[in-house]
């Protein structure tokens, strides 16, 4: 579950609140769409949402992890993730299947477990057939789906 509690966000050297007093929550396995004119702050909500930003007041918990805590802010990421508008940035990798891996390796899991896990997601974003491409030969959106795996 995530919850906001009266959270507030200013940018330095702004002059107004970019998200101010803004109460949420989102319960396991519950969708929700934020929809907003540019400047609106969509964007500043998400990088909240997963700790990128930090509230100037009020909380964000996820998981009941408080991102005020800095020993918590690196399992939030794992659990809210973050797709930016320009996929080609998040993208390192010469292969789609090695960008996947490329997480779970940090996460010094096993490289058996790694390859299950590659070829679960693959699947989950249909994008199975295309292992072996280098990313910079796919489409838009499959390099979103991508990032999303």
């Amino acid at each position: 579950m995530i919850r906001l509690e009266y959270v507030s966000y200013t940018y330095p050297q702004s002059q107004g609140y970019a998200i101010k007093k803004i109460n949420l929550t989102i319960r396991e396995n519950e969708f929700i769409a934020v929809m907003g004119r540019n400047g609106s702050g969509k964007s500043t909500l998400a990088r909240l949402l997963n700790g990128l930003l930090l509230p100037v007041a009020g909380e964000v918990a996820v998981d009941g992890l408080s991102s005020r805590q800095a020993e918590n802010r690196a399992e939030i990421r794992k659990r809210v993730g973050l797709l930016f508008p320009d996929p080609d940035s998040q993208l390192l990798s010469n292969l789609v299947e090695e960008e996947i891996a490329f997480g779970l390796e940090n996460l010094g899991l096993d490289p058996s477990e790694i390859r299950t896990r590659v070829d679960t997601v693959l699947e989950m974003v249909a994008m199975e057939d295309y292992a072996k491409y280098p990313p910079y030969l796919l489409s838009g959106g499959q390099k979103q789906k991508l990032c999303i795996a």
